[in-house]
């Protein structure tokens, strides 16, 4: 897997109203490690395992989420 940098811009827009809308820009850093999405409730556990197995070796922080 290529290593993937830039920045994005996105919007979000409910008749206009601030309120519910939103517009931000994202910088991305360039890295080679794995990406994890939740897409579906059913990613989740395969996720948890994931950042479970990346806190023993200390490469996720271990304040950070509740498993």
């Amino acid at each position: 897997m290529g290593v993937r940098t830039g920045s994005a811009l996105q919007r979000g827009s409910a008749g206009g109203d601030p309120a519910h809308g939103f517009a931000a820009t994202v910088s991305v850093l360039p890295t080679r490690e794995k990406r994890y999405g939740v897409t579906y409730r059913e990613d989740m556990p395969r996720v948890r395992q994931a950042i479970r197995d990346m806190k023993r070796p200390g490469l996720y922080p271990a304040e950070h989420g509740r498993n």
